[in-house]
């Protein structure tokens, strides 16, 4: 698995994750709006996405988004997201945690 800028991905297979996601679990809370891909960083295997995390600048705080497939969950490819997407990040970080059900 390699974490890396979503800018070196297809865009196609991102956006094909972030429809599993949201297709497969129930209660997963849906996503705004598409996050810029300038601001997301990826995990991919084998040449597929299987999940996304992405910051959203807030006044008080940042927002930290991170989404897996269910297929790839439990392997701690959300926590390898979560690090790399706030790397050398200093604001306050506000996490969101979808408890997705498969």
């Amino acid at each position: 698995m390699q974490i890396v800028q979503a800018p070196r991905v297809d865009r196609h297979l991102i956006t094909a994750c972030i429809d599993e996601i949201q297709a497969r679990d129930p209660l997963i809370v849906p996503i705004d709006q598409p996050p810029p891909t300038h601001r997301m960083t990826v995990a991919m295997d084998d040449g597929q996405c299987v999940g996304v995390a992405w910051l959203h600048e807030q006044a008080d705080c940042t927002r930290v988004d991170v989404r897996i497939r269910p297929t790839h969950r439990r392997r701690g490819i959300g926590k390898a997201l979560l690090i790399k997407a706030t790397e050398g990040h200093t604001d306050s970080l506000h996490a969101g945690c979808d408890a997705g059900q498969e």
